[in-house]
């Protein structure tokens, strides 16, 4: 059969718990791995949010490729921080149809006047 889909962002303490959870209750959860070695420079680290939805599509198209994948239930999920590059995700990719994101991240300095100077 088919399973539901899980893409997300790779934080090994805090999402491993959670990861384990989900996938015991049949969903395939896929988790990113993101190069970046805390401390890390916050401005930086939002000017990689294109690159990070580039590496969630590759592995959903990876995952997609096995047969295995219910493709009207590919969701993301991500917190703080590292779940804001899901939530663009989920607004730019069809293909997701659910996200759920514990986002603080949207109130850090820097963040409104990144996007704001951007399309």
């Amino acid at each position: 059969g088919t399973f539901p889909l899980l893409v997300g962002s790779l934080r090994p303490y805090s999402t491993t718990l959670t990861n384990e959870m989900l996938a015991s209750q049949g969903y395939i959860v896929a988790m990113v791995h993101l190069l970046y070695e805390p401390p890390y420079n916050q401005l930086e680290y939002m000017r990689s949010y294109p690159d990070q939805i580039f590496d969630f599509q590759i592995a959903m198209n990876h995952i997609i490729k096995t047969g295995k994948v219910a493709a009207d239930q590919i969701g993301t999920f991500g917190f703080s921080g590292s779940g804001f590059a899901q939530v663009l995700w989920a607004m730019n990719d069809s293909r997701v149809r659910a996200l759920a994101d514990l986002e603080s991240g949207i109130y850090m300095d820097g963040l409104w006047q990144s996007f704001s100077s951007s399309n």
